[in-house]
């Protein structure tokens, strides 16, 4: 029967978890009076205003009908069940402080502080590892290290929060709110950032904080005993990872790849969690290698070994959509494409539009031009070049161009896709800007992440496919890509863990360079399979 008001400082999200009578949610806040400041626990229903965002930070909420109980870190905490209630900012409460965040320098960082504010420049970054539990469950990490004026120190960045490091770069300034500290393993205090820590990218004017830029080695340059070394180049050959056993028992794993930059090649090393880098790095990968050291190798030649403090990661292309990577309700859309071909204008009481079918390399789609844009596009000529902004894509699939939209008339042509059915093919065979459909196995995730733009947030998936014949680098965009994941009922459906390795699909796509652009993905129909075999063999089209 505990009742008690604060102001929220910090809210550590919901999370759903399976029990012997079912399933069930939990949420966490933390809140403060004039007096310090109570961990917060709401189970089941009583989490509904957390996850529907009806709480947020800086509100006051009465607590009403509570119980307390010791929490993992010793403190007591006030749970809210089944007989509890939940004001949010009630009409009459005493005054509550208002939040504020003292940031301490990185230097006077003490074991065992909490909710902290700490702000610095990005030293190194790592990859993400997984581990397991004792109780049998996953659970993901990542590491960062901040440096100021004032020292250097470790932050790890447990699971939801540890995705935040693929919008990481070494050198970029961020503030990270709402961590702990706690010693490390080395002796050392370290940062510890849970659900409800937030990390924000900070603007900053030169003098502010130290400047650390990224400055990419010269492979040709590289000797012996260097340490924080960051390179970029491709990848020449993956000679794959191992297995082996340390001296204390434990397993360990290493992988090495052979990189090239202007003409030069150093082979690099990848220890621990790094290796996995390997299973997504193909021949023709450009790759960013940071806070790597060198030593002389077996062969008496420098290389390049990167360890628990350094990453190696494939780098991102921007991602700008084509024919084929269109789907129903995006907006604000930007597209290079060609005349196929134009209809006649139409007039209705007070508007304009034009239809007409419009392509690229990738496929074809008709669009619609409306009222200013009419006169613009009637007299092109099938292969005429356009420039399309701020367009839209109705529920049939259709462009329209609206009064709000802006047309670009180019010189030059477009190459349009010339077969719109896809051809059964290997990908020892493809050629490309011609439409194949292969049958491959995904072998490997390069990388996944959502997109902003075009009306919603939507996936890119970079993945590896394998049909025995070659491999090929894909990428699938929006919802082609849930095929490529297993269903998950918690949180990001896209999430690496969650790709399904192994598992043969149906690509269709046209291969643009080095990359197949996917425009359908779907599992395999082996009845389909049968009969288009047979048709092959009896000559039939």
């Amino acid at each position: 029967n505990v009742d008690i008001a604060g102001r929220v400082v910090r809210i550590y999200g919901v999370r759903s978890f399976d029990h012997e009578r079912g399933s069930g949610k939990v949420s966490n806040l933390l809140i403060m009076d004039e007096t310090g400041s109570v961990r917060v626990v709401f189970w089941g229903e009583k989490a509904e205003p957390v996850e529907s965002g009806a709480i947020k930070r800086g509100d006051v909420i009465q607590v009403r009908s509570g119980y307390t109980r010791t929490g993992l870190s010793g403190d007591v905490e006030v749970h809210v069940g089944r007989r509890g209630r939940i004001l949010v900012n009630p009409a009459v409460v005493e005054p509550m402080p208002e939040v504020r965040e003292e940031k301490v320098k990185i230097g006077e960082v003490k074991e065992g502080l909490r909710d902290l504010v700490v702000e610095g420049v990005v030293s190194s970054v790592s990859n993400v590892r997984t581990f397991t539990r004792p109780d049998g469950r996953t659970g993901r990490v990542a590491s960062v290290f901040l440096r100021d004026e004032s020292g250097e120190i470790r932050v790890s960045l447990w699971n939801e929060n540890a995705d935040l490091v693929d919008n990481l770069e070494k050198g970029v300034s961020i503030q990270v709110s709402g961590a702990y500290s706690k010693g490390g393993f080395s002796g050392s205090v370290e940062l510890h950032c849970p659900a409800g820590c937030e990390i924000t990218v900070l603007e900053r004017s030169a003098g502010e904080l130290p400047s650390l830029r990224t400055q990419f080695a010269k492979i040709s340059e590289l000797e012996e005993g260097m340490q924080s070394v960051d390179l970029k180049g491709k990848v020449v050959s993956n000679l794959g990872k191992r297995t082996f056993t340390r001296l204390n028992g434990k397993a360990g794993k290493v992988g090495t790849l052979i990189v090239a930059d202007d003409g030069a090649r150093v082979r690099v090393v990848l220890w621990g969690d790094n290796a996995d880098a390997i299973d997504s790095l193909v021949e023709g990968s450009e790759v960013i290698v940071e806070n790597g050291y060198t030593k002389l190798g077996i062969n008496e030649e420098v290389e390049v070994h990167v360890g628990w403090r350094g990453r190696v990661k494939a780098v991102r292309e921007e991602f700008v959509p084509m024919i084929c990577d269109l789907e129903p309700g995006m907006r604000n859309l930007r597209l290079k494409a060609g005349i196929v071909e134009v209809g006649l204008p139409e007039e209705f009481e007070d508007s304009k539009l034009l239809s007409a079918v419009v392509g690229d390399e990738t496929g074809i789609s008709p669009a619609v031009f409306w009222d200013g844009h009419v006169e613009a596009v009637k007299d092109l000529k099938p292969g005429q070049s356009l420039f399309i902004e701020n367009a839209e894509v109705n529920d049939l699939g259709e462009i329209h161009v609206q009064a709000d939209s802006s047309v670009s008339i180019n010189e030059g042509s477009v190459d349009v896709l010339a077969t719109p059915e896809a051809k059964p093919t290997w990908i020892g065979s493809m050629e490309e800007q011609v439409l194949g459909r292969i049958r491959a196995a995904t072998v490997g995730l390069i990388d996944v992440r959502m997109t902003e733009a075009f009306g919603e947030r939507r996936p890119v998936c970079t993945c590896l496919v394998d049909d025995g014949t070659g491999q090929a680098v894909a990428t699938v965009f929006g919802s082609r890509c849930s095929a490529l994941f297993s269903d998950s009922s918690q949180g990001d459906p896209y999430r690496r863990e969650n790709f399904i390795l192994g598992r043969d699909f149906l690509f269709e796509g046209v291969v643009l360079g080095e990359r197949l652009r996917v425009k359908r993905v779907r599992s395999p129909d082996p009845k389909q399979e049968i009969r288009e075999m047979l048709r092959g063999m009896s000559g039939d089209d």
